[in-house]
């Protein structure tokens, strides 16, 4: 079954300075289709239907525009068959007056498409850029027979998975916002190589790694609670050892976002920036507004915590942890900073709540908190974490709001992280 979205395809040839077009019924259109139901980031299914449908090799450079129901994608051309099929023309960019020939739906995503080209800061989106990096790879990778397959194209990262004869990798490039990825997820290598992924090479002025591919399963794919277990101690293990090394990741880029520190001095902006750009309704913002003594409530008690800043993964849950001959190996650490680590572990016990019980969530949680009982005492302890579990919701949204969001110019999922942050914390019950 399909989804809601209508995909259509902007498709460019450098070479011949041309678009493709499809031809039916006496009037020319962009390459449509509506996929089975994926992500904004996931494009591998628009190069497979290019491919079988007009017989070229591609690559997605980014979505460039969402109407209602339809979204519109840019696609460079890579390599083209010689041989011309009914089904297509080519357009010739060099001829505004060509645009007429397409019908007046097409005509109009088309202008807009042209006047944002000179405006598009994300490196991925650009034409060439993957031949550029397929060139650093193979010399990376001594391997000049690689085939690449991407997977995501979006503002937060452009994923490939580089196979090889012999075994397969990954390639990951994030934005500036998320430049301590690269550096740290080759620090944690280093120190916790079977804790995550074995990062290959990293290119840190361009924000690259290539990384091992992983052989295993999803853990949020496993039944087995041993798994869930092992994967909250290795976090606890890699947490408390960078209590010691702050200096070491604050080289890396890492960014430092105590939880009290960043909710005071941003959250009323935060709040008054997301009402002023309509992203949230008047009476959500007077909700907010009027649960703001609460929230600075909240942050004076975690300032008195005796926990030292750690690694915060900021997206730990079971799609980022994969099991690998018994091994929980975590990844994707673009949202990690130095914060309060009990932070990490909160979505994750949901899930375990979720798939098994609450009391095993529960047993999960104190294992994790006995970890630290070298700061304070249990019950201390058990305060800290269900304050933090209260205020979590506004510190992550006004994470979002004062450092991710702004370095964007779709946000496509911005309104979806909005709204899930705030129903999260108006219905959160209060200690």
């Amino acid at each position: 079954m399909g989804s809601h979205w209508v995909y259509k395809l902007i498709v460019y040839s450098k070479l011949k300075n041309k678009l493709m077009l499809t031809y039916d019924k006496n009037e020319f259109s962009l390459p449509s289709y509506q996929p089975e139901l994926a992500h904004v980031a996931i494009v591998g299914h628009i190069n497979a239907f290019v491919k079988e449908h007009f017989q070229l090799k591609t690559t997605v450079l980014r979505c460039c525009r969402q109407l209602e129901n339809i979204r519109i994608y840019e696609v460079e051309i890579l390599e083209e068959e010689s041989v011309q099929f009914a089904n297509h023309v080519w357009l010739t960019l060099s001829q505004p007056s060509d645009l007429k020939k397409l019908n007046s739906d097409d005509q109009t995503i088309l202008k807009s498409w042209i006047d944002t080209q000179r405006s598009v800061g994300i490196p991925w989106f650009h034409v060439g850029w993957r031949n550029q990096m397929e060139r650093w790879a193979a010399n990376v990778l001594s391997n000049s027979s690689l085939t690449f397959a991407q997977i995501r194209s979006w503002e937060r990262s452009a994923l490939f998975r580089i196979i090889s004869d012999t075994q397969n990798y990954y390639f990951k490039a994030v934005p500036d916002v998320f430049n301590h990825e690269p550096l740290l997820s080759d620090y944690l290598f280093q120190h916790y190589p079977l804790y995550v992924p074995e990062i290959v090479q990293v290119e840190p002025n361009k924000n690259w790694y290539i990384m091992r591919e992983i052989q295993g399963s999803l853990l949020g794919q496993t039944g087995k609670i041993a798994y869930w277990r092992q994967a909250i101690e290795q976090l606890a293990v890699m947490q408390k050892q960078s209590t010691r090394h702050i200096d070491e990741l604050k080289k890396r880029n890492c960014p430092v976002r105590p939880v009290a520190k960043v909710i005071k001095s941003y959250v009323k902006c935060s709040f008054d920036d997301l009402y002023e750009s309509h992203h949230i309704s008047r009476e959500t913002y007077q909700k907010l507004n009027t649960s703001i003594p609460t929230i600075i409530n909240i942050c004076d008690k975690i300032e008195k915590s005796n926990i030292p800043l750690a690694l915060e993964h900021g997206d730990f849950f079971g799609g980022n942890i994969m099991v690998q001959n018994g091994q929980p190996v975590i990844y994707d650490w673009s949202d990690c900073t130095l914060s309060h680590p009990f932070l990490s572990i909160m979505v994750i016990l949901k899930e375990v709540e979720q798939f098994f019980s609450e009391e095993v969530a529960q047993s999960l949680l104190n294992d994790y908190l006995e970890k630290w009982s070298g700061f304070d005492s249990k019950p201390h302890l058990i305060e800290e974490y269900n304050w933090l579990k209260v205020i979590a919701p506004v510190y992550y949204l006004t994470i979002y709001q004062t450092f991710i969001f702004p370095a964007f110019n779709d946000n496509w999922d911005k309104q979806q992280i909005i709204e899930g942050y705030i129903t999260e914390w108006l219905t959160m019950p209060m200690l």
